[in-house]
């Protein structure tokens, strides 16, 4: 399940460059007793957090100028559900993003709404450059930064699951208090956590 990270320069419907982090939903057999529910939320928010190391790189890579390129760079989690998010998304995967998304509020201040151009229009231009108008190079913000921190991306997660599967377990023993010393909940929540999410980047 470790996270993969990828950057696409065009998801397509106008989404423009960002990056996936994505990977299966399926933890190991040793943390079944979660069940799909809470391993599903769980690993769902770690793959966020994991996501924030492109995202703080990215921001510190894209042009400063007024700075709102800068802020529009989100992390925003994955849903089949959206037709944008399904390709990237195999059967059992979920996933986070990272993409360029101004706020409706920044759009109808500064924007659209008074014949502007959207941060994810611009991001698409920063990113690839512009063809047809060769003396705006190109400035890679979020290439480069799948490169610098998807390292980072697998450390994150790693212990952010970590973290998450020990507060369930503590959930649970608070909840059954006389648990017998060999139960399934005291094995889980000690070395058996790290051997379920010990894999290479």
């Amino acid at each position: 399940m470790a996270p993969v990270t990828k950057f696409i320069d065009d998801g397509g419907k106008g989404t423009g460059p960002l990056v996936t982090v994505t990977g299966a939903a399926e933890l190991s057999d040793t943390l079944k007793w979660l069940g799909p529910r809470i391993t599903n939320r769980l690993a769902r928010r770690s793959m966020r957090r994991a996501a924030r190391p492109i995202r703080d790189i990215a921001r510190a890579k894209a042009p400063r100028n007024t700075g709102r390129l800068r802020k529009a760079i989100k992390v925003v989690s994955m849903k089949k559900s959206v037709k944008g998010d399904a390709q990237f998304l195999g059967k059992n995967d979920i996933g986070a993003k990272v993409v360029v998304r101004e706020t409706a509020k920044a759009l109808a201040g500064s924007s659209r709404a008074k014949g502007g151009i959207d941060r994810m229009v611009v991001a698409r231009w920063v990113e690839l450059g512009q063809k047809n108008r060769p003396g705006y190079p190109k400035q890679p913000f979020l290439g480069p930064a799948v490169e610098a921190g998807k390292s980072a991306v697998i450390q994150v997660w790693k212990h952010e699951m970590k973290k998450a599967v020990h507060e369930e377990a503590s959930k649970a023993q608070r909840k059954a208090p006389k648990v017998d010393k060999g139960s399934t909940v005291r094995r889980v929540s000690a070395a058996s956590v790290s051997r379920a999410l010990s894999v290479s980047g």
